[in-house]
């Protein structure tokens, strides 16, 4: 980097009370965590909220001790939770002091947390971790998106009791809708059940709360049925159930516009955390709609990336005139025209999959196949 009178200038990094540049921060977070599995009690009975990750290596915290008097110190930031944020410092900090943060939303949007120093640990050398206590509950899920099929489970225990919203349940899969039914008995949940998607119309689900609907539900998917619900302006959290998916499935679901997947097995406590997501905090209808639109962006740019990719590939085994890769490579290009809507690539790259498996000559295709490649990458064409 070069100041205006040509000579080199070193650039500037920022510190955090530690000192630490990211990649010592990294080194320490792996390190703590290695010392809590070791340490740490699988049942805490105490805990509440669950822990996340939330690592930012520069907050800063606002300290205000008694005589109010303030100073703002920037810390290692390490895990958050509905009720609070967990942040490394150099040096002892009293329980009790009160703290104020600007906590980025990932919609861009700063929120200015406060709260109040519950524990202060020592981790070795100046390392001290400090707890802090939210004033008010967040919804951790403004801070931290993951992937759709990655649910968090920011309460870490939920009370049957506690639970006392109307949920629809959309399916008839023999190893869920029992065990569905045995948990949601221990709850103050008015439910209902309906074994496919007709039914489910037929039980006015914007009557109910939420709806919790199964992969597969007979005519039409769990995926395909959120569609149709949002399509009849069912803004209410829809949760799907089921089997670890295949990535094909993975990605339905994640285009689908519903809001949590729950794979099975499940257990009651597993259900309940899920169900208590939605159930037991306040979610502003434009939160719900940011994080799902959040997922369908992130998934349909990444399968569109594929899509252009298949096109090179097509391309590549035309030019060699290889009759069993073209087959495949179309193949792969059906199966991704529908996650993102296109039912004209579909149709044609199925056409030309099914007459080349019969004949083995790509010759006859070859003009199908430049339109497969254009539509791969103007895909206004082929929707």
């Amino acid at each position: 980097m070069k100041t205006p009178h040509g000579k080199s200038k070193q650039p500037v990094y920022q510190r955090n009370s530690l000192g630490m540049d990211p990649a010592v921060y990294s080194q320490l977070l792996k390190k703590l965590d290695l010392e809590h599995q070791d340490t740490a009690d699988p049942t805490n009975p105490t805990r509440i909220h669950t822990r996340l990750q939330y690592h930012e290596p520069y907050l800063d915290l606002v300290f205000e001790s008694s005589d109010y008097s303030r100073r703002t110190i920037t810390v290692a930031a390490r895990n958050i939770s509905r009720g609070g944020l967990s942040v490394l410092h150099s040096s002892f900090t009293y329980p009790g002091t009160s703290i104020r943060t600007t906590l980025n939303r990932i919609n861009g949007k700063a929120f200015q947390a406060t709260g109040t120093v519950v524990r202060c640990d020592h981790r070795g050398g100046v390392v001290h971790e400090i707890g802090i206590r939210f004033d008010n509950p967040i919804i951790v899920q403004e801070y931290i998106r993951p992937d759709i099929m990655q649910c968090i489970r920011s309460h870490e225990l939920v009370k049957p009791t506690e639970l006392d919203k109307s949920l629809l349940v959309v399916g008839n899969d023999k190893n869920i809708i029992p065990l569905l039914r045995q948990y949601l008995m221990q709850t103050n949940v008015k439910y209902a059940f309906a074994e496919n998607a007709e039914q489910a119309l037929q039980r006015k689900p914007e009557a109910h709360d939420m709806v919790l609907c199964c992969l597969e539900i007979d005519e039409m998917t769990g995926p395909e049925f959120t569609r149709v619900l949002r399509s009849k302006m069912y803004t209410k959290p829809i949760l799907l159930i089921g089997p670890h998916a295949s990535e094909s499935t993975s990605n339905q679901v994640r285009l689908s516009s519903a809001d949590a997947f729950i794979p099975t097995p499940i257990n009651e406590k597993d259900l309940l955390c899920a169900l208590g997501e939605y159930m037991l905090s306040i979610w502003d209808n434009q939160i719900l709609q940011s994080i799902r639109k959040h997922h369908a962006a992130q998934t349909g740019d990444a399968l569109r990336t594929e899509l252009a990719k298949h096109a090179i590939l097509l391309d590549q085994h035309i030019r060699t005139s290889d009759p069993v890769q073209v087959f495949g490579t179309c193949n792969k290009i059906r199966s991704l025209a529908p996650l993102l809507d296109l039912p004209k690539l579909r149709e044609i790259a199925q056409e030309v999959a099914d007459s080349i498996a019969e004949s083995g000559d790509i010759n006859p295709h070859l003009p199908a196949l430049q339109d497969i490649k254009a539509m791969c990458v103007d895909r206004s064409s082929a929707a």
